[in-house]
């Protein structure tokens, strides 16, 4: 109003408009990715910390063996669900917010469409199969593997569809200039400047455009076959753009303008969410390699302390049988304890290992989940995401659950430690 009142021309002041939001828009999701940056190498460390928490209370109650540690037990699950908890809602206040898919009813992708078929019987199926898998007392490792394995092709479907969200748009910036400059230039309609556009250049859009031609020249309503296209695309910018480019036309405006306009619009944020999706590649190639290295250390640590606390007690049947022998032989006191031969091995004698081994696989859930979210609010992307890294944790967990053990035992054996106490 008061632009208009001071005598500003309507082109200048809109220009100026624009310009302001773009810097603003720029500004917002450069600091946003900033921010990402710290709080993703700031998250990792507090998962690190949980992590040596975690063990160090294994040590403690493997030492100690308190009678009471539940309490220790229930707070250890406290500190790692905390620190987990708080790193996500970190990442989740400083991750700039994206939309990639418009999230229409009725109207989706191809593997949009295939994903909400799919996962009506996929997601029920797996959490029925993790039920009975767990009232049957099936290994950890093998329920976890079966839940990547389920959520895979889910995830792999709607990794496909963010990637061609990504180059939709990307093409989008081109199809939408040209398509304005030759309305504009030449004067002429939809459905002959859609005739007269390279087609071929644009490999994203190729099909829709052709399927787009092809119904505007049977006479189909136009605003129909636009929502189509959009419905098609899975795209929340393309929604967005292409209705205010359409919205614009119908009200008189000039195409050629229109379309540049909405053309670097929409340039300028994919060439902001590349940046972004870079740093976010990076934060999810760290965390894969760190979420093998914490779960091995702890199921490691907790196969160790199986296997010495084995090795001890068997040991100290041994030299307690051997004193038993040298004591009849002897006639009394020259026998040797087992607890003294041992020293301060004793310690470990009483490892609760039933509870230790729920203890590993409670922190590795809450490590899991904590991961697959904070990799959903960093890498962005539709709701389906989750089923993409659902399917990579999951495995990589199983497969740490299953392998090393074995890798552990190649190590550190009962029948190594025993030989090594009979050489004594």
């Amino acid at each position: 109003a008061n632009a208009i009142e001071s005598g500003v021309p309507d082109d200048d002041y809109l220009k100026n408009e624009l310009s302001t939001i773009r810097s603003v828009y720029r500004s917002q999701v450069e600091q946003g990715i900033e921010l990402t940056k710290q709080w993703g190498d700031a998250y990792v460390a507090m998962l690190l910390s949980a992590t040596v928490i975690a063990v160090t209370l294994m040590i403690s109650i493997a030492i100690y063996s308190p009678t009471g540690m539940e309490s220790t037990l229930n707070m250890a699950y406290g500190i790692v669900l905390v620190i987990c908890v708080g790193g996500n809602v970190l990442m989740y206040q400083s991750v700039p917010y994206d939309a990639k898919s418009h999230g229409l009813s009725g109207r989706a992708s191809k593997e949009q469409q295939t994903i909400h078929a799919m996962e009506r019987i996929i997601v029920p199926l797996t959490i029925a199969a993790v039920v009975i898998m767990g009232l049957l007392g099936v290994s950890a490792g093998l329920i976890y593997l079966l839940i990547g394995i389920l959520m895979a092709p889910l995830g792999l479907i709607g990794f496909i569809d963010d990637s061609n969200i990504t180059i939709r748009d990307t093409d989008f910036s081109t199809f939408i200039r040209s398509f304005g400059a030759i309305m504009g230039g030449q004067g002429t309609t939809a459905v002959n400047a859609l005739a007269t556009i390279d087609r071929k250049s644009l490999t994203a859009l190729e099909p829709l455009i052709d399927a787009v031609y092809s119904q505007m020249n049977l006479g189909l309503d136009p605003r129909q076959i636009w929502d189509k296209f959009i419905g098609d695309s899975g795209s929340n910018l393309i929604n967005k753009y292409l209705n205010i480019y359409l919205d614009t036309i119908t009200l008189g405006g000039p195409p050629e303008p229109i379309g540049t306009v909405v053309g670097s619009s929409i340039l300028e944020q994919t060439l902001l969410r590349e940046k972004k999706d870079m740093h976010a590649r990076s934060f999810i190639i760290l965390l894969v390699p760190m979420h093998c290295a914490m779960a091995g250390i702890l199921i490691a640590l907790y196969r160790i302390m199986v296997v010495l606390t084995g090795s001890v007690g068997s040991m100290m049947e041994q030299f307690q049988a051997e004193s038993a022998s040298a004591s009849t032989s002897v006639g009394g006191g020259g026998g040797m304890s087992g607890g003294s031969a041992l020293g301060g091995l004793t310690m470990f004698s009483n490892f609760p290992e039933q509870e230790m081994g729920t203890f590993v696989v409670i922190c590795l859930t809450i490590i899991t989940v904590s991961n697959i979210i904070a990799a959903r609010l960093v890498g962005g992307g539709d709701r389906y995401m989750f089923y993409f890294y659902t399917a990579i944790f999951c495995i990589l967990t199983g497969m740490m659950l299953l392998v090393t053990p074995i890798g552990v035992g190649l190590f550190f054996s009962p029948e190594g430690l025993s030989g090594m106490a009979s050489a004594k």
